[in-house]
């Protein structure tokens, strides 16, 4: 899956109409036929919580002007889409550290112009800051960074699968040192627990970056802090963008 979000609207106008406050926020390759056969639904979620599915069937075809997916409340803005098999769990993270983890089948699929419903009920001046779909177990783990470079790895099995619209739990321990969660990602291992391949890629707002072994990143519970996995020397230096290659 493709992801290139913030895309400046110029550069994307050559193949859509948008708007000059509209960017866009992702890109799902729907290429060949058993690719599109396998899943049967878009996911979408926003920055305040709200999630809808809706049947990939209902984008078939799109106009260059395109088509509404979803109807946002005011002051929202959609974040992420994936598509799902309908047997999926669905995962949100949010800036203080609280993570919620509820079935697919609890999401009732509804039509394009339908505004969605709550995901997860946010803290006062929380927002979300990351959606993933899992799709299976298998070991997986829920990868952490903060935007003072601290992280870690929980392992998914310590994520029990709630209510939707719950509280969700704590998923990291935020404090002054750590600052706000920046990005949350699932990791699979290829074949063992302990195989996870790839590096991490770090880069902050003021232009440092620092590659790394993922495996090098510790297995920790959900209610700690982390680890630093990168100095930032100045103050007001945040980790800007996450990437694993």
């Amino acid at each position: 899956m493709a992801r290139l979000p913030n895309i400046h609207p110029g550069a994307a106008s050559k193949v859509l109409e948008l708007d000059q406050k509209e960017h866009i926020t992702a890109v799902l390759p729907l290429g060949n036929k058993e690719g599109v056969q396998s899943y049967e639904y878009l996911v979408m979620a926003t920055k305040l919580g709200v999630v809808k599915k809706v049947a990939l069937e209902a984008f078939k075809k799109v106009r260059r002007s395109g088509l509404i997916a979803i109807t946002l409340r005011d002051g929202d803005i959609l974040k992420w889409v994936e598509r799902t098999n309908g047997k999926a769990d669905i995962m949100l993270t949010t800036n203080k550290g609280i993570a919620i983890r509820f079935s697919e089948k609890k999401l009732r699929p509804t039509g394009r112009s339908a505004q969605g419903v709550t995901g997860i009920k946010l803290g006062k001046d929380d927002f979300a800051i990351g959606m993933a779909v899992i799709m299976e177990e298998k070991d997986g783990y829920l990868l952490v960074i903060s935007k003072r470079g601290y992280g870690k790895m929980t392992a998914l099995k310590e994520y029990r699968a709630q209510a939707r619209a719950g509280k969700g739990v704590k998923t990291m321990k935020v404090t002054k040192k750590t600052g706000a969660l920046a990005s949350t990602q699932i990791i699979y291992p290829l074949n063992l627990p302990d195989d996870i391949k790839g590096d991490l890629i770090l880069i902050s707002e003021h232009g440092h970056v620092i590659r790394f072994k993922l495996s090098s990143i510790p297995h920790l519970g959900r209610a700690t802090q982390g680890v630093r996995l990168m100095s930032l020397k100045n103050a007001t230096d945040t980790v800007a963008q996450v990437a694993i290659v």
